[in-house]
């Protein structure tokens, strides 16, 4: 499992995860003596161990390889969950840190349908990639089917990459909508394209955040200790917003009658 990955489990990686969980695991159970268990003739089965239950949703790196070595209580999701958490963050940092995006310049109307046309064109890959990127017999495969054994890490983190690829190139289909230079006559064909992706960014952020926070409450609540059967929908969605859509239409329709 750890050899397909070598150059994200190094040696140095590796030892640290096993040194953590030896740390976990005494601190937790202690030693045979001390709970006056001899190693020969305990009458508690490993698998009736409850597991760990964890405090947050990962935050850290040092987060997500505890969840990875210790496999806590639904460890597959808040681990999807802490790549989703850290991703997202770390995007948005490298955004804020870098210079502006290059403007797209826009002489006449023939360029500016062809841009149009552009945007639509980028925004159905998206969510082609998106659905690919949630693809159910993926996640059954990521995840495993109840009653069976336990998930894939290496899945689940090839979903959370692939989702955070998609959120990426949202953001950047984003920049290519509102960073554009247009003469007078075209202006409001173009503010209206710069509106059209606050609504999909919003969507998939609100989407990601309410996994994220759903996790975060199940914590907070108990819910480990309840005995009360658990729901969690991993579900990621983006819209357009139908009135900016209605706007582009007319925009267009004027364009190409004075065309």
């Amino acid at each position: 499992m750890i050899d397909d990955q070598p150059t994200f489990y190094t040696v140095d990686r590796v030892r640290k995860m096993k040194d953590d969980h030896e740390h976990w695991a005494a601190a937790k159970f202690g030693s045979c003596e001390e709970e006056g268990i001899s190693s020969a003739g305990s009458n508690t089965s490993v698998d009736t161990i409850v597991p760990e239950v964890l405090s947050h949703v990962p935050r850290t790196e040092n987060d997500i390889n505890h969840v990875i070595a210790f496999r806590p209580w639904l460890w597959e999701y808040f681990l999807l969950a802490g790549y989703l958490n850290i991703g997202v963050r770390d995007i948005k940092s490298r955004r804020t840190s870098s210079r502006q995006p290059r403007r797209t310049v826009i002489e006449n109307s023939g360029e500016a349908l062809s841009w149009a046309r552009m945007l639509y064109d980028e925004y159905n890959q998206i969510t082609h990639n998106l659905n690919l990127a949630l693809d159910q017999s993926f996640h059954v495969q990521a995840f495993g089917r109840q009653g069976n054994p336990p998930g894939d890490f290496r899945l689940i983190g090839e979903i959370a990459r692939r989702v955070l690829a998609v959120y990426e190139q949202l953001l950047e289909w984003c920049d290519s909508a509102k960073y554009v230079t247009a003469p007078r006559r075209l202006q409001r064909f173009v503010s209206c394209f710069a509106r059209l992706p606050d609504k999909p960014v919003h969507s998939m952020e609100e989407s990601i955040g309410r996994i994220i926070s759903e996790l975060q409450n199940l914590l907070d609540t108990g819910a480990a200790w309840s005995g009360k059967p658990i729901v969690i929908a991993l579900k990621i969605t983006i819209h357009l917003d139908e009135k900016v859509q209605d706007d582009i239409v007319r925009e267009l329709e004027r364009i190409n009658h004075s065309r």
